[in-house]
């Protein structure tokens, strides 16, 4: 595993002028510093609020025990700034690196056995996870190219003009409860400027790695996600993307979890004629065989035969600690009394039409009072809906969420019953039924009928050549309607390197008013 840091930060420098501890690790710093700069780059969702990246004290910690000294001498020689904020259950310390540095970035080695054997391990685990899927990995060998020239020309010049004209920056909508209206009233959307220099860094990183060779690809333990590369780049670079030099396309499913939801909107995915009774001891094939059973569970895995010959007893395995526990009898009971009720047929429309997150754009923008004009944070505010817990809908930032359930009561209200107990379990829920149709069903058929198409998975999305962009198509929309139960609406966009120079000259035309 490989190490990155700016290019420019002299770190001996710092240690010459500021002693560290006795037995101090170079190789320890240089971890930390690491997971600063990269963090947010390989979460390119991540908000870093003025470059306080969060540091969790767990992970530190399975790293190195020691690691608050490392911690604590970096900020009293001045090398960190902390944001001194942490949040249980909500929000790590953040930190930063306080000595001034530019945006390039330096590959560093380390040195310390210890630590090298650790990361070795780490990166073996993380290759083996994806062994069901060794025919996806072997596609980025055999032809993926990328325009490195024009890529960081792309780079260089959106960073440019954010740092000259900060209002071009991106931005995301938060809710601050410590934030005045003009009117003086209390809590309200603010905008949260995302950092061009990281952004510059997300890019340049996922160049090197395509350069080097480097693809990433792991499959994670809780939904079954492939993660990789090109899941981590920004997505005006993926329009440098090229196979053998022949144009590519990536097929979306538009709004994709609100389509998913349709397949938990029907009855028959929730039948079960095996409920588990107290003291039950061996159930085969699940997680739970040689396990006791403290009180009655209804077993997913046993869905009507409709629904299980189509999704198989996996989709359901997502992980012990958060969805077996909270499916229990009596919430299924709740959820069938959901389903009884009519009233989804509106939702399904626009939800397979891929017109969800426009149906309810005027209500959102009319409550939170700024016009959306980026689809992107239509879809976050459309995840707050479904993703947060039914609590949460008393808040004051909880408007769209208040919209949904009075424009779609039907389906808030199996959300809610999904969520009744722990409000992670629906986006794991539709997180692991992507991952089975996209890659297990979707994946898999197109690499045993179709094996010389080249195929790249971003999650909800397939990359793919120019000339094979219909077949895979049909492939998609014939598996997703068979799972699914409904025909989903596709967009095949070229990958054209046209849409990103074009972004830039809009960012240009926006700057000179």
């Amino acid at each position: 595993m490989k190490f990155y840091l700016p290019a420019d930060l002299d770190l001996e420098q710092h240690y010459a002028e500021n002693p560290p501890f006795e037995r101090f690790s170079k190789d320890k710093m240089v971890v930390i510093l690491s997971n600063i700069i990269t963090i947010p780059i390989h979460n390119k969702n991540l908000v870093i609020e003025q470059g306080f990246v969060p540091l969790s004290a767990t992970v530190l910690k399975g790293m190195f025990t020691d690691y608050k000294r490392y911690l604590t001498y970096g900020l009293e020689s001045g090398l960190l700034k902390s944001d001194k904020s942490y949040l249980k259950g909500f929000k790590c310390t953040g930190y930063k690196i306080a000595l001034p540095y530019g945006k390039d970035l330096q590959t560093v080695s380390l040195k310390s056995l210890p630590l090298k054997r650790h990361y070795n391990k780490r990166y073996r685990v993380l290759e083996n996870s994806t062994k069901p899927y060794a025919f996806l990995n072997a596609w980025f060998a055999k032809g993926l190219e990328i325009d490195t020239y024009k890529a960081y020309a792309f780079l260089n010049a959106e960073f440019a003009l954010k740092m000259e004209y900060p209002a071009l920056r991106d931005y995301e909508m938060r809710y601050d409860t410590t934030y005045y209206t003009p009117s003086g009233n209390k809590g309200d959307y603010r905008k949260v400027m995302k950092d061009p220099v990281l952004q510059y860094q997300q890019g340049v990183l996922s160049l090197q790695k395509l350069k080097e060779g480097e693809y990433s690809c792991h499959v994670d333990a809780t939904v079954k996600r492939y993660h990789s590369v090109l899941t981590n780049m920004r997505s005006p670079l993926r329009n440098y993307l090229t196979f053998k030099g022949e144009k590519m396309v990536s097929i979306d499913i538009k709004n994709s979890q609100p389509y998913l939801l349709c397949l938990l909107l029907q009855d028959g995915f929730w039948k079960s004629d095996k409920i588990v009774r107290p003291n039950a001891v061996r159930i085969k094939n699940t997680f739970l065989e040689g396990k006791k059973i403290e009180k009655p569970k209804i077993l997913l895995s046993s869905l009507s035969n409709k629904f299980n010959n189509i999704l198989t007893i996996d989709i359901l395995n997502i992980d012990k600690e958060s969805t077996y526990k909270d499916i229990d009898y009596f919430m299924l009971v709740k959820i069938r009394k959901t389903l009884v009720k009519t009233g989804f047929e509106a939702y399904v429309k626009e939800a397979v039409n891929g017109t969800l997150y426009d149906s309810l754009k005027p209500a959102f923008e009319a409550v939170m009072g700024y016009t959306i004009n980026d689809r992107k944070e239509l879809k976050k505010a459309m995840f707050q809906v479904l993703f947060t817990s039914n609590q949460f809908i008393g808040q004051d930032q909880a408007a769209p969420k208040r919209i949904f359930k009075k424009q779609y009561p039907e389906a808030y209200a199996l959300c809610n019953a999904i969520k009744q107990k722990d409000a992670s379990l629906l986006p794991k829920l539709l997180q692991r039924i992507e991952s089975h149709v996209m890659l297990t069903v979707i994946a898999k058929r197109l690499h045993k009928s179709y094996p010389k198409v080249p195929l790249f998975t971003v999650h909800d999305s397939i990359l793919t050549t120019e000339r094979n962009a219909q077949l895979v198509a049909a492939v998609m929309q014939e598996e997703l309607s068979r799972c699914i139960g409904y025909s989903p609406t596709l967009a095949i966009e070229p990958l054209d390197p046209c849409v990103s120079e074009q972004k830039i000259e809009t960012l240009k035309m926006k700057a000179t008013g």
